[in-house]
């Protein structure tokens, strides 16, 4: 049973001493603070759960207001003047050229609902989100398929190692589902 503990922290809350259960520990070992063993850590790890795909897909069927939502939070994340480790720029790339293909693919469906406009912006949005990702991640051929518009190999290159653990024909399937809007 958990007890939930919240703490306001400027102008978000934060939740602490929650007990996920033993499906969370891939987080929990991510972020450093497993009660695992090293070798127990290790052990884990070789069994990789579908947490990535999961996310993926999530992600693939968000509606216009969660994809707004998902591109505001990153962007105000990651616009501050904190340093961020190789891993979570890494993690934040690929989220935010996934939510820029669907804000595209949305807007593509979307006619001209009253909130069109304001889509539109946020897509711009995650446009600056991605570049300002792409500058931290200081990679010359993610940048070179960014300003050439090459969003579908930025998508594969970016996403793929979060994928790794599908196998080459579900990953296949994966990418070119999404990339065709499928």
């Amino acid at each position: 049973k958990s007890h939930n503990l919240v703490l306001s922290t400027d102008d978000s809350s934060v939740e602490i001493f929650i007990d996920y259960g033993p499906a969370y520990e891939k987080v929990r070992i991510r972020k450093n603070y497993s009660v695992l063993s090293s070798t127990e850590q290790k052990e884990f790890a070789k069994n990789p759960s579908k947490e990535a795909h999961e996310n993926f897909q999530e992600i693939c069927n968000f509606s216009e207001q969660e994809t707004a939502k998902n591109i505001h939070f990153l962007k105000k994340v990651f616009t501050t003047k904190r340093k961020f480790s190789p891993g979570s720029i890494r993690r934040a790339l690929a989220v935010a050229v996934l939510l820029r293909r669907r804000a595209l693919l949305l807007r593509g469906k979307m006619g001209e609902p009253p909130f069109a406009r304001e889509f539109a912006e946020d897509i711009s949005l995650c446009h600056e989100l991605v570049a300002t990702l792409l500058a931290m991640k200081n990679d010359e051929r993610f940048t070179q398929f960014n300003l050439t518009k090459d969003f579908d190999s930025l998508i594969a290159e970016v996403v793929t190692p979060f994928l790794i653990q599908l196998r080459p024909d579900k990953l296949a399937e994966a990418l070119s589902s999404y990339l065709h809007g499928k």
